[in-house]
């Protein structure tokens, strides 16, 4: 199911926003002159930076640790050329779960609204690898 493509580019995309706005905050926190560039050569610049500084770079790390399920997941329905809608609305519905996250995290960062977006979309993902075992049988 090649449409599987778009939730997958829908999240990178939201992956490479973090990281730029991550990046470019960054920049402007060593051109301010609030954490010295040396600090980042072996990153123990971090706790030195902004709290939101430090929410978009924990959202970024989120960002790299349990969508690599929902990827492989994308890639397992692709290669095994797997047709059921219910499996792409899965995926965006997951897509928009991690954009929730995101959005939480990285703005007003209430710990218990983004840790109840973080356990239903991982509750989500485990649904999603049961529903492909179906789908695959």
């Amino acid at each position: 199911m090649i449409e599987l493509i778009y939730p997958m580019v829908t999240l990178v995309i939201l992956t490479f926003v973090v990281l730029f706005a991550m990046g470019i905050g960054r920049v402007r926190a060593i051109k301010g002159r609030q954490v010295s560039i040396k600090s980042f050569v072996l990153m123990e610049g971090k706790a030195q930076l902004s709290p939101r500084l430090q929410q978009m770079d924990r959202n970024f790390s989120n960002l790299l640790e349990i969508p690599v399920l929902f990827y492989l997941w994308c890639l397992v329905i692709m290669v095994l050329q797997i047709q059921d809608d219910l499996l792409l609305n899965l995926a965006w519905v997951y897509v928009g779960m991690r954009l929730i996250h995101s959005v939480i995290h990285i703005t007003y960062n209430n710990v218990n609204h983004r840790f109840m977006v973080f356990v239903l979309s991982c509750l989500l993902l485990l649904v999603m690898w049961i529903q492909l075992l179906i789908a695959a049988s």
